[in-house]
C-alpha cells in the first residue's frame, strides 16, 4: 500500500506521453526536412533571378531590351498574371548597375550568396555525420556533473 502525497516510479511512460514525444521527433525531423529542401528550392530561384538580371548587366547596351512601364503603372493597368509575366521578364532598367561594392553590383552579390547557401544546405546534406565531434554536454568537476 502506498502512503499518501508519495508518488509510484513508472518504468514506461503513459501511452500519451509515448505519443508526445514521438510527435515531437517527427515534428523536428519533418521541420528539418522542410528546411533543407526549401533552402535549395529558394536559393536556386534566387540564383535564378540574379543570375538573369547579372545576365542583363552584361549585355551590351544595343542588345539591352526597352524599358517597359514601371510597376505602379501596370499594377493597375494590366492584369496580375501580365504583370508578374513582365516583371520575370525584366526590363532594361534590369541592366543599370546604380550600386557596387569591391567592383560587384547588387545581382553578382545576390547570386554568390544564394549560390553560397545552395553549397552549405547540400553540404548539410550530404556531409558524413560520423564525422562530427562529440560533444560533452555535461562537463564533470571534480567527478560531479554541474
Amino acid at each position: 500500500m502506498q502512503a499518501i502525497g508519495t508518488t509510484r516510479r513508472r518504468a514506461l511512460p503513459t501511452p500519451r506521453e509515448a505519443f508526445l514525444l514521438v510527435t515531437g521527433i517527427c515534428a523536428a525531423l519533418l521541420g528539418y526536412g522542410y528546411y533543407l529542401e526549401y533552402v535549395q528550392v529558394f536559393s536556386a530561384g534566387g540564383a535564378a533571378a540574379a543570375g538573369r538580371q547579372v545576365w542583363l548587366q552584361h549585355l551590351p547596351p544595343e542588345k539591352v531590351p526597352a524599358c517597359g512601364p514601371d510597376l505602379l503603372f501596370m499594377l493597375e493597368n494590366f492584369p496580375l498574371a501580365d504583370t508578374v509575366q513582365r516583371l520575370i521578364k525584366g526590363t532594361g532598367e534590369c541592366a543599370a548597375v546604380d550600386w557596387t561594392f569591391l567592383g560587384l553590383s547588387i545581382a553578382e552579390w545576390s547570386l554568390g550568396w544564394f549560390l553560397a547557401f545552395g553549397a552549405y544546405a547540400l553540404w548539410l546534406i550530404f556531409r558524413n555525420p560520423g564525422s562530427e565531434p562529440e560533444l560533452d554536454h555535461f562537463p564533470q568537476v571534480d567527478g560531479k556533473y554541474r
